[in-house]
């Protein structure tokens, strides 16, 4: 199951077309809940490769103040990719993925979500884009001392 949010964290895109996005608030905490650092995270779909089987897709982290503090792009197959479709077909087989169907309301909204629990954290999966509504997860920074902290997402803004 940890591949799955790996891939879920990672590659979920709304649909293939260059301006698609999500935004997040983003907190990261210590494992004693204090708050270290919040921000924002914006997800876009900003190209194609490889005839349209490679999607490129920059993850921008902001500080609230609107200042950038890092910028990735990442190179992704498209069948690993959460459109729409499979947006819903998770929806739908929620429970036989372990997962159970709640609502939950975020700042961009109310959102049906299949909500799949780990040891670790969880993640609440919907219809839109990016496929992630909400994430709770644990992070090891192997280059700060080992040390561990809790990240969590929440979707803010996002294409329609």
């Amino acid at each position: 199951m940890k591949w799955l949010l790996i891939g879920l964290f990672s590659f979920g895109v709304f649909a293939q077309q260059i301006g698609n996005f999500a935004e997040y608030s983003q907190k990261v905490l210590t494992t004693d809940g204090d708050l270290l650092a919040q921000g924002v995270v914006r997800s876009e779909v900003i190209g194609f490769e490889e005839n349209g089987n490679i999607v490129l897709v920059q993850e921008t982290e902001l500080e609230m103040d609107g200042t950038v503090v890092n910028t990735d792009v990442t190179k992704t197959p498209l069948g690993e990719f959460i459109t729409p479709k499979v947006g819903g077909e998770i929806l739908q087989s929620c429970s036989q993925i372990a997962g159970k169907i709640q609502t939950i309301k975020v700042v961009a909204g109310t959102f049906r979500t299949c909500r799949i629990n780990q040891e670790s954290g969880n993640i609440w999966l919907g219809k839109v884009p990016f496929g992630i509504v909400k994430f709770t997860l644990p992070v090891l920074f192997e280059d700060v001392d080992n040390l561990e902290f809790i990240v969590t997402r929440e979707l803010i803004n996002s294409s329609k």
